[in-house]
């Protein structure tokens, strides 16, 4: 079976309780080009040390206080990578620029020169993705096709950001025929643009994402809901 029937071929009724066997399942089911993001906003910082010390270094966070919480508690964890993905408030870019490897929601010009901003004050180097917004709707941020290609000569030269990619959320009422032509509209933008990594799909569409060619697969509830530890 290829890569792309297996990971079309995946259901979430065929995962079982272990929160293990559900991250093994996930990862059986995608190439070794895709890299998955534990979602972990909500969950304790005793979790995501379970799931470290079985391999899983990538994490995403939303909201980050609760997420400099838990890098407190998980110090000693020198292997953990940490990207944010929640909206970006303009009061919390330097503590995002500081405990942040990566981030994924610039969703605008001006707060992407902010970062860039503060990534020079604080001297240090970050990886980010663009948000984009292929379709009109009112409850996503992001740059539209047209705002991109118009922004391009300043978003290419954030330097000592290094602009690695897109990040696309969906709307969520989109059929999965159409989360589909967005995640392949945006990896064609990436193709555009000469960028390398696309963060596309969550747990309800990283299927069609991985299908679609996405590098980041940010995967909450599918991984935490109801668990039980090994």
């Amino acid at each position: 079976m290829s890569v792309i029937e297996k990971s079309l071929s995946f259901s979430s009724s065929g995962l079982c309780d272990s929160i293990e066997n559900r991250l093994r399942y996930i990862k059986d089911a995608i190439p070794p080009t895709v890299k998955v993001l534990a979602v972990s906003k909500n969950n304790s910082a005793e979790i995501i040390r379970h799931l470290n010390n079985r391999g899983q270094t990538s994490f995403g966070e939303n909201r980050v206080q609760e997420a400099l919480s838990k890098q407190e508690l998980l110090v000693d964890l020198i292997s953990l990578d940490w990207h944010f993905i929640g909206r970006i408030q303009s009061n919390k870019v330097r503590k995002i620029v500081i405990n942040f490897n990566t981030i994924h929601s610039v969703s605008n010009l001006s707060l992407a020169t902010e970062l860039q901003r503060v990534a020079i004050e604080e001297q240090c180097e970050r990886d980010i993705l663009l948000q984009v917004k292929l379709s009109s709707d009112p409850n996503k941020a992001g740059f539209t096709s047209k705002e991109l290609l118009q922004d391009w000569h300043i978003l290419a030269s954030l330097k000592p950001l290094n602009l690695i990619g897109l990040m696309i959320i969906v709307p969520l009422a989109a059929s999965l025929r159409n989360r589909r032509k967005l995640f392949a509209d945006c990896r064609k933008l990436i193709q555009i643009l000469d960028l390398q990594k696309s963060s596309m799909g969550m747990s309800n569409d990283w299927r069609e994402a991985v299908v679609e060619g996405s590098n980041y697969v940010r995967v909450g509830s599918t991984l935490f809901g109801n668990i039980i530890l090994n």
